[in-house]
């Protein structure tokens, strides 16, 4: 599945190991990385329901607990 990301700086934010775990923590950076890669897999699990989506745009993410 394709994924793309409103604005440079975001993408390039979610590429980077280093970036995310500054900005969002390690466990919360492993949690990022996590569902970005399940996103990209999706349409390989068979599941029916991704059948029809080909690409999602990630618009932010948000740490609303400020916790590192």
């Amino acid at each position: 599945m394709d994924i793309t990301f409103t604005d440079k700086k975001l993408e390039k934010l979610a590429n980077d190991d280093r970036k995310l775990v500054k900005e969002f923590g390690r466990l919360r950076a492993e949690k990022i990385k996590a569902r970005l890669t399940q996103l990209r897999f999706a349409t390989e699990h068979g599941q029916y329901i991704w059948l029809e989506v080909t690409g999602v745009e990630v618009i932010e993410v948000v740490n609303y607990h400020k916790e590192k």
